[in-house]
């Protein structure tokens, strides 16, 4: 969808089963929009120091999450055969 790393928007549809870690992470000077395609997704912020602080099921009630640039952030796959898009 873009055609280069340093576009300032990076989109992607990522395929997640139960059990993918994804090291938490943030994105110093980008927001973060995820779209649940398929599937249901614990999306859990922290702070600096590592503590959860918000909790979130994407894919129920919540069918759009966004999150503000500098976000630590891991997002967990609750269904088999799950995608977002991001």
């Amino acid at each position: 969808f873009h055609p280069e790393l340093s576009d300032p928007i990076q989109r992607l549809a990522i395929a997640m089963e139960p059990g993918t870690y994804i090291r938490p992470h943030r994105h110093r000077h980008t927001f973060e929009l995820l779209l649940p395609l398929k599937g249901r997704f614990v999306v859990l912020n922290f702070d600096d120091h590592g503590v959860v602080t918000r909790r979130v099921v994407l894919g129920e009630t919540c069918t759009a999450l966004e999150m503000e640039a500098g976000t630590w952030h891991t997002v967990l796959s609750l269904d088999a055969g799950g995608m977002v898009f991001e």
